[in-house]
């Protein structure tokens, strides 16, 4: 399945990310979510499924926020959603601080 892409999109992105955004959105549609409007209306369907990337390490985590940003790139969404909520789940576990040393995520006061 592929993922109906809109005629307008949220935001400009270079055509290597909408090349990623794009793959991401259709291993969404291979779930059944494969227009804006199910991606609008299906949230915690679509959360159940980005759940699935196993894993809380770096990489997995990674690959959820890629997906989420997918989603914030093809669908208008309001402000606050389930997305934005499940996004602060999946953060980096270290953000870097001044001198560009890691921080651990706990530590972090940014």
């Amino acid at each position: 399945m592929v993922f109906e892409l809109p005629v307008e999109f949220q935001k400009v992105i270079a055509s290597t990310t909408a090349k990623v955004y794009t793959s991401n959105l259709n291993k969404l549609a291979s779930h059944g979510f494969d227009t804006v409007e199910k991606i609008q209306t299906e949230q915690k369907e679509v959360i159940k499924v980005i759940k699935e990337i196993p894993g809380n390490d770096e990489k997995s985590r990674l690959k959820r926020r890629v997906m989420m940003s997918a989603i914030f790139w093809a669908v208008p969404l309001p402000k606050k959603n389930q997305y934005h909520t499940y996004w602060q789940k999946n953060t980096p576990l270290k953000i870097v601080g001044d001198g560009g040393k890691w921080l651990k995520k706990v530590d972090y006061t940014g």
